[in-house]
């Protein structure tokens, strides 16, 4: 991204040379005054990065810690038995921690495998209301999932005697997960390119000042 608008600042420095150079040999022939100052040029360039700097911390990041997570064995995990609960979250209310509430306080779980997946797991999101109370029991890791930030990842969990997240579901979800991610970052950054690339060339073109009769319509 640096490299772009370096090159591109390099490139315009050369057109206003060229400019100078027709408008020498010219000095009569009329002009249309470019479409954008240097600053608002500085401004546009400076908006690309943001997006670009916010693409990576509120999306990549997070990806990157989906792709490399790692279930532990069966044997290295931590096991908590108490009753069921759950806390609504999300900015609609869309989503629920599941909670296992014992002697010591309650402690709330998510079965998604990062930050920016759905915390579920149970389904459909009626079930929690007629679960809640009954006996539960999770098998749980701290999954690291961004900057300093971890969760009390589920990989099995029973209720009332039923199992509703597996070892291997779990398994198999994270290894979905991290075969995808590589693909979907992908699509992301060569749209972006892209749309950066036709925003320059259009942020060029207006930074140009065209003599009438050497350019311009």
């Amino acid at each position: 991204m640096l490299i772009l608008v370096l090159v591109g600042g390099h490139q315009q420095r050369v057109k206003q040379q060229k400019f100078a150079t027709e408008r020498a040999l010219n000095p009569l022939l009329p002009f249309v005054p470019p479409r954008y100052t240097a600053k608002q040029a500085r401004n546009y360039r400076l908006g690309y990065l943001a997006i670009f700097l916010s693409y990576v911390f509120i999306s990549l990041v997070p990806s990157l810690y989906e792709r490399f997570a790692e279930i532990p064995p069966f044997e290295n995990l931590h096991e908590t038995v108490g009753e069921f609960t759950y806390e609504v979250t999300g900015k609609h209310g869309e989503d629920r921690l599941t909670g296992i509430k014992t002697s010591a306080g309650t402690l709330y779980f998510s079965c998604g495998p990062g930050s920016i997946s759905h915390p579920d797991c149970v389904s459909p999101s009626s079930e929690y209301d007629r679960l809640s109370g009954k006996t539960a029991q999770v098998w749980w890791y701290e999954q690291p999932t961004y900057l300093f930030t971890t969760q009390n990842r589920v990989v099995k969990l029973v209720v009332d005697g039923k199992e509703k997240r597996s070892y291997n579901d779990t398994v198999e979800i994270t290894k979905s997960v991290a075969n995808s991610a590589p693909w979907l970052n992908l699509i992301f950054l060569s749209v972006y390119i892209l749309f950066i690339i036709a925003l320059e060339q259009h942020l060029r073109k207006g930074l140009k000042p065209q003599i009438k009769g050497l350019g311009s319509k």
